[in-house]
């Protein structure tokens, strides 16, 4: 479940991944997408 703050604001997402080789990787997306406060 994921659980949003109150109020106006913008969410960023980041994911990494590891193999069973120890190779990693990381990823970013900043502002995924807009939170509107519920009125």
């Amino acid at each position: 479940m994921l659980r949003h703050p109150a109020g106006d604001g913008f969410v960023s997402l980041r994911a990494k991944a590891t193999d069973t080789s120890g190779n990693t990787v990381e990823q970013t997306v900043i502002r995924a997408y807009r939170i509107a406060a519920r009125h």
